[in-house]
């Protein structure tokens, strides 16, 4: 009666009550009251395929790693031939005790309080000019 109504064939769609499919025969068959409810099922046909994976154009940036360095306070220190102990890193003037300045190429810093003293940087070389290469060439007279 269902699949004359929609103009389906009965094997496209499919009752369910209850939790259980319906199978061919009356309502009453199957154990259903005057109250119950009852669920029409059609198939999906199609649907969103899957997505394609991305292609980076750039690898995936590795994060930095902290090296543990055995005895690194040996290269805190020096001591002479007198038995006399020097600092060979710079220590922090703000900070308390022996705070150690990190050295990079332009710069003492210390990442405790953030304090930074400039390193000298060497004279700059003479910008390069023709006038200096060139050698005036004596006119004919």
């Amino acid at each position: 009666m269902i699949a004359e109504r929609l103009g389906m064939p009965e094997a496209s769609f499919s009752l369910i009550a209850g939790g259980k499919i319906l199978s061919e025969g009356t309502l009453a068959e199957c154990g259903l009251s005057d109250c119950s409810c009852v669920t029409l099922h059609l198939p999906l046909l199609g649907g969103k395929g899957k997505r394609k994976k991305k292609v980076y154009s750039k690898p995936k940036r590795i994060p930095h790693k902290h090296k543990n360095k055995k005895l690194a306070s040996l290269s805190y220190y020096k001591v002479d031939a007198n038995g006399k102990v020097q600092t060979l890193k710079l220590e922090c003037d703000r900070c308390q005790g022996a705070t150690f300045m990190a050295e990079h190429k332009n710069r003492h810093h210390c990442g405790k309080c953030g304090n930074r003293y400039m390193k000298k940087q060497p004279a700059k070389k003479k910008q390069f000019s023709y006038s200096n290469f060139l050698q005036k060439i004596p006119q004919k007279k």
